[in-house]
C-alpha cells in the first residue's frame, strides 16, 4: 500500500464515518451493537467502533465496509471500480465484483446496474449485441400491371372542399410505377 493509498482509504474511512450519522439504513443496526445487542445480519463494528463491517458470508472471514448513503461516497466508489483509469470501463457484473469484495450497502446490485447503464462511454463504445445484418433480399418482378400495387396515405394537408377532406389515397402498381 502508498502512501497516497492509505491517504485515500483514511479520507474514506472518515467520510463514511460522518455519512453514518442519520443513515436510516445502518442507524438501527449501529444503535443494536453500541448496547451489545446480537449481532445483526452478520454485522460487527471495527474496534474503535466508529466503523460497521458486514460479512456477507459468515463462513469466510471476509469484513466489507458498510457504505452508508453519504454525499457523493456511493458514487465516488462507483466512479473508481468503472470509470477510473485502472477499472477499464467493466460491464454492470464485473464492475458489482470489484465493488462488492471491499464494500457493502443495500441495493448495491441496483445501483452498480443503473450506473453502467447511465455510462455516456460504455453506451457510445460498447460493440452492439445483435447478430450480422442479413442480406437484403429483392422482392419479386410482379407478372402483369396491376398485379401487384402499393397503397399509402398522404396527409395531412391543408383542408379542401366542402367535406373538409386533408388526406389523400396514394395507390402505385408495383411494375409501371
Amino acid at each position: 500500500m502508498t502512501a497516497s493509498s492509505s491517504v485515500l482509504e483514511a479520507k474514506l474511512k472518515e467520510q463514511v464515518k460522518q455519512s453514518y450519522e442519520g443513515d436510516e439504513s445502518f442507524d438501527y443496526i449501529i444503535k443494536d451493537l453500541k448496547v451489545d445487542n446480537p449481532k445483526p445480519m452478520n454485522a460487527h463494528s471495527t474496534p474503535d467502533s466508529e466503523l460497521l463491517l458486514f460479512y456477507l458470508d459468515p463462513s469466510m472471514a471476509v469484513e466489507h465496509l458498510c457504505v452508508p448513503d453519504g454525499e457523493k461516497l456511493r458514487l465516488n466508489l462507483l466512479h473508481d471500480a468503472h470509470d477510473a483509469i485502472s477499472a477499464g470501463y467493466l460491464g454492470t457484473s464485473k464492475t458489482l465484483f470489484t465493488i462488492i469484495r471491499s464494500y457493502f450497502w443495500s441495493g448495491m446490485h441496483k445501483d452498480v446496474k443503473e450506473y453502467v447503464h447511465s455510462c455516456n462511454s460504455c453506451q457510445q463504445n460498447k460493440s452492439s449485441g445483435e447478430g450480422p445484418a442479413g442480406f437484403l433480399q429483392p422482392l419479386p418482378i410482379p407478372r402483369a400491371c396491376w398485379h401487384t400495387i402499393t397503397m399509402d396515405f398522404a396527409g395531412p394537408l391543408p383542408v379542401s372542399g366542402p367535406q373538409h377532406h386533408d388526406m389523400i389515397i396514394v395507390v402505385i402498381d408495383k411494375l409501371t410505377k
